[in-house]
């Protein structure tokens, strides 16, 4: 049974880790700053730095998130020329790439 649970834990972490890398590998591709990478949420059990980006595991490994510096700000900016709005664009990559 416990190792059942375990296993589930296992599993789900992993699947919630290649969902953030999606989101992490868009976001520095595209030059955004990442700030934390974190795998669960809650009282951090262990931390590293990389590159600008903290990288975390917390106690509750129900999910994870992307922290990204000035994320959603610039979805409000209008462009008055007219033309296509990439810092837009590029925000909904980021939002759809954990998915794919």
């Amino acid at each position: 049974m416990l190792l059942s649970i375990l296993g589930a834990v296992l599993v789900l972490s992993l699947l919630i880790w290649i969902h953030e890398l999606g989101h992490y590998v868009v976001a520095t591709v595209s030059g955004m700053q990442v700030e934390v990478f974190s795998i669960g949420f809650g009282p951090r059990l262990m931390s590293f730095d990389f590159m600008g980006t903290e990288f975390r595991l917390s106690l509750l490994p129900l999910g994870g998130y992307v922290k990204i510096q000035n994320y959603g700000q610039e979805l409000t900016q209008y462009n008055r020329e007219g033309g296509v709005n990439w810092p837009a664009l590029r925000e909904i990559a980021v939002s759809l790439a954990g998915v794919f």
